[in-house]
């Protein structure tokens, strides 16, 4: 089964339980009242600025007056973040958007990829949170995220691109430990690709997760020694000011906090630009290493006391290398989105390493051959391909009419961005035929580079 991307209603933050279990800990007081206020005045800003080519993403974050992540000493205070361009106009060039904080970024990119790396360790049962790969991707080595289970399946969790090929992936090839890029080779098979969530280069994507189908013999459920242990079952939703830690295969065990949670941001995977909504943003702790870096993609965010109470928060699947901003898929959209009844985090225990390769195969032989997977919606994929062919179609159009210098369809709106130039009078005229079927926004660069709304 190849899952296709729903429509998500669903608050981050907004519940303190998930399955009846309790989490790491309440948001701060007064968080819900906040976000609620704040929602309209993100709405009206998205439509503003996100159509702009130099506009990332936006988000609601902590405020920069913000002491910290204690509600105790004194409330949190969220406010509007817009990421941007260092050639973002600025604030000026949009009358009427509500008040925002802009944060100068490089753009948001996908990490499981590297052209050269170390060998890594191999074991079996393997930790979590070590290399991983599609078996048929060279240098696109990612980061096991945990062990699944619905009570009786057992699978990997990882990135869809970083073990099921960006949707280039079919159910039955072989997932690796380590991965291709710490010198994995096909004799190092630790799981059996099973499904994934479809990514769309032109729609809503809410999580980068895929699965493969593994057994006790194959990958146990604990990080390796030193870091965080197992996880639990329980969800912690995520809120501005909650401490986080991670496992990746590059960095190991990292520490950040979450600073945003983002509306809409653009993130880059492989040579595609894709629409995340509704994700986490996570800074490093200060003067800590790094959160992450390339080869971490897939870990799994966790938060409270290590060994004792590490509740799943998320994901990890992007960053943006120029300003230290790490996102992450929550964890309750990663389930559901996978949509397997029961399905949850093992938090049984399970020894690391004890078993060999040969035991390991035959494990995937006996636990993987007969696999039900729901057929996918093959109507809903077509329609999103011919959509897409249709939109490049007519991008392919506009770039071609007088005046105009470059064209682009934004991700998160589905806006045509046109840069049109300065003696190009009468271009609204030329591109009628294009308004009547999208939403296009007209720029101009000026002297300095910066991008000017027309409209």
């Amino acid at each position: 089964m190849i899952r296709d991307n729903g429509v998500m209603k669903i608050v981050l933050g907004a519940a303190v339980f998930v399955g009846g279990v309790p989490c790491a800990g309440p948001p701060p007081a007064d968080y819900q009242r906040q976000l609620k206020a704040l929602q309209p005045q993100l709405e009206k800003l998205n439509a503003m600025l996100l159509p702009h080519p130099d506009v990332h993403g936006t988000a609601i974050g902590l405020t920069p007056s913000s002491p910290g992540p204690d509600p105790v000493i004194q409330p949190v205070k969220l406010g509007l973040v817009a990421f941007v361009s260092v050639t973002f106009p600025g604030a000026d060039a949009f009358p009427g958007a509500p008040p925002f904080r802009p944060v100068v970024t490089g753009g948001f990119a996908g990490l499981a990829e590297n052209a050269e790396d170390h060998a890594a360790p191999r074991e079996r049962a393997s930790p979590i949170g070590v290399s991983t790969s599609h078996a048929n991707v060279s240098n696109r080595s990612g980061s096991i995220g945990c062990r699944l289970t619905d009570g009786n399946r057992l699978w990997l969790l990882s990135n869809n691109h970083a073990i099921a090929a960006l949707n280039h992936g079919k159910p039955g090839e072989y997932v690796l430990q380590p991965g291709r890029s710490n010198r994995g080779a096909p004799r190092d098979r630790v799981a059996v690709l099973h499904d994934f969530v479809r990514l769309d280069v032109r729609g809503d994507n809410y999580v980068d997760a895929a699965i493969a189908c593994t057994a006790p013999e194959c990958l146990a459920t604990a990080s390796p020694m030193r870091s965080y242990g197992r996880p639990k079952p329980a969800i912690q939703p995520p809120y501005p000011g909650l401490e986080v830690r991670k496992h990746g295969r590059k960095t190991g065990r990292t520490d950040g906090v979450v600073a945003y949670l983002m509306d809409s941001v653009k993130v880059r995977l492989w040579n595609d630009e894709f629409c995340f909504r509704k994700q986490i943003g996570i800074r490093s702790v200060e003067n800590g290493p790094v959160f992450a870096d390339q080869g971490d993609s897939g870990s799994l965010v966790v938060s409270g006391e290590p060994k004792t109470e590490a509740y799943s928060v998320g994901l990890y699947f992007a960053q943006d290398p120029d300003t230290g901003l790490y996102l992450a898929n929550p964890m309750e959209f990663v389930i559901k989105q996978l949509g397997y009844s029961q399905m949850h985090v093992d938090g049984q225990m399970s020894e690391i390493g004890q078993k060999s390769q040969d035991l390991c195969d035959r494990a995937l032989a006996d636990g993987c051959k007969n696999l039900k997977r729901r057929a996918p919606d093959v109507k809903l994929v077509k329609l999103a391909e011919e959509r897409n062919r249709r939109i490049d179609r007519d991008l392919e159009r506009l770039r071609s009419r007088p005046g105009v210098l470059a064209a682009t369809c934004e991700p998160c709106t589905k806006t045509f961005s046109v840069v049109v130039s300065a003696d190009s009078v009468g271009v609204r005229e030329r591109i009628k035929v294009m308004s009547d079927k999208y939403d296009v926004r007209r720029y101009l660069r000026n002297p300095d580079g910066q991008l000017v709304p027309l409209d």
